[in-house]
């Protein structure tokens, strides 16, 4: 079964995994305070879900159009 671009939602994450590095980086750059996520949890902070999630998706895009 194809995936059809009308059919996912894969671009929407894709634009909220990279708006989530940059919010990470903003509290970084600003010297705001530590990300907010990052002071919740103790160990991970926004950036490192971001890049997780828009990696993953995008191997799978990537890996999908090859096939």
């Amino acid at each position: 079964m194809a995936i059809g671009r009308q059919q996912n939602n894969f671009d929407l994450l894709r634009l909220l995994a990279a708006f989530s590095v940059v919010f990470s980086h903003y509290f970084r750059l600003f010297g705001i305070g530590p990300d907010p996520v990052l002071e919740f949890t103790g160990q991970f902070d926004f950036s490192e879900i971001g890049l997780v999630v828009f990696f993953v998706l995008s191997g799978y895009l990537v890996t999908k159009s090859l096939l």
